[in-house]
């Protein structure tokens, strides 16, 4: 099988491949996700890095691509995003991978996307792909609730009387596997977690649980942000990082021009402008005043009890997870609240959660964690190759690229219905 994934993220598909018992002969990935890529060359040293979609001459690959499988980005379809559709500046590289598909005419296709998109995309993405697509949720192979579509030419189709054909792979089987099913026990593998909180096991650590939130005043003109920081840069990231006493990578998410971008704090905003001689003060409302607002203790901090299901990982690594005290096994810090009469107790104040009474613990998921969230092996993040060196990947890191990928035991469902010769 020869194939190529596009927006390839950390090789889940190289995984899944292997994992269906499909030989691939060739395999060429399109990434720009550094940490990505270093983590998929570690793990599969024969993906072909081709770097940036929009570079790529797909004429070049006429007749030698069976597969070609990816799932561009959903920044401008996502509920959580601006909603720009396919026009916005990073789903429209859905038309990328469209080219590639029409120009290398491959056997098959996997085109991935999340499901909350507006219906105008999904009609546009089903008409250009000639299908229309099956919606799987990784809550039947997996501990997290994940609910994607997959366009695909795979497998059966349901063919009406007009319009497009459905694809109709028939859904994966329930495992019923559960948090519990997938919480970390062994102390050896978690001895560099970041999270460091005394817990003093006889009181309630009364931390991160905000009766209030803090947001912006005022929205930031994002794009006119980054042209303002990129054309008054003049030092290196790692100089800039030196100057204002913060970590590099913290400086580099300044002057990004992706998703990536990161606003500058307001308490170094003026530090930063003195700095680069920046003399506007056009932004200084925008980055540096706040106000409160009401927080709800359920959505806003993302908890989840390890009897049921995760909500869909994220890239940012913040989620947490509730233990009845009594299971808590003790192998990861944690913090411990009290539940009682359908509220949990913060310095004696109750705030609404539909949990039963009794104290409970309260800690991230790890990055293992998020791994077997993923259905991918333990470990599968932890190491990288850089300059032909094994390197550890950073937790930051995993998290983020765990969240942006794909559930493995999906893939591998879906690939078990191609026809290989």
């Amino acid at each position: 099988m020869r194939v190529l994934s596009l927006f390839d993220g950390i090789g889940t598909g190289r995984y899944a491949l292997e994992q269906a018992d499909i030989h691939v002969s060739k395999y060429y990935a399109s990434e720009i996700d550094k940490d990505a890529i270093k983590i998929a060359q570690y793990n599969y040293p024969d993906i072909i890095q081709l770097g940036d979609v929009e570079s790529i001459d797909f004429n070049s690959f006429k007749g030698k691509i069976d597969l070609i499988i990816g799932g561009f980005p959903c920044t401008d379809l996502s509920l959580a995003g601006k909603r720009d559709g396919l026009k916005g500046q990073h789903s429209r590289l859905f038309y990328k991978q469209l080219e590639a598909i029409k120009v290398i005419q491959p056997k098959y296709f996997l085109v991935e996307n999340n499901v909350g998109m507006p219906k105008d995309a999904y009609e546009e993405i089903s008409k250009q792909l000639g299908c229309h697509p099956v919606e799987i949720n990784s809550a039947l192979v997996s501990a997290q609730s994940r609910k994607r579509y997959y366009w695909t030419n795979i497998g059966p189709k349901i063919r009406g009387l007009v319009g497009v054909p459905k694809c109709a792979i028939p859904q994966p089987k329930d495992k019923g596997i559960i948090l519990e099913d997938i919480i970390e026990q062994d102390k050896s593998i978690i001895k560099n977690i970041k999270e460091k909180i005394s817990v003093n096991k006889n009181a309630l650590h009364c931390v991160d649980v905000p009766e209030s939130v803090r947001v912006r005043k005022y929205d930031v003109d994002i794009e006119s942000l980054k042209t303002l920081l990129r054309n008054h840069k003049k030092y290196s990231s790692k100089e800039i990082a030196e100057r204002l006493n913060i970590p590099v990578t913290k400086a580099e998410h300044w002057f990004r021009v992706d998703e990536y971008f990161a606003i500058p704090d307001a308490e170094l905003w003026q530090s930063l402008k003195d700095l680069l001689g920046i003399e506007t003060d056009e932004f200084d409302k925008a980055i540096t005043e706040f106000e409160e607002k009401p927080s709800s203790y359920d959505k806003a901090t993302r908890k989840y009890c390890t009897d049921g299901k995760m909500s869909t990982l994220l890239a940012g690594g913040n989620d947490e997870i509730i233990f009845k005290e009594t299971f808590y096994n003790n192998k990861v810090p944690c913090r411990k609240y009290k539940i009682q009469d359908g509220n949990i107790l913060i310095d004696d104040k109750g705030y609404p959660i539909s949990l039963s009474d009794g104290m409970y613990c309260i800690r991230h998921l790890t990055p293992l964690e998020c791994e077997r969230l993923q259905t991918l092996p333990d470990g599968f993040t932890q190491f990288g190759i850089d300059d032909d060196k094994v390197i550890s990947i950073s937790n930051a890191q995993r998290y983020k690229a765990l969240g942006n990928g794909w559930t493995a035991e999906v893939i591998i469902h879906i690939f078990k219905f191609m026809e290989v010769e």
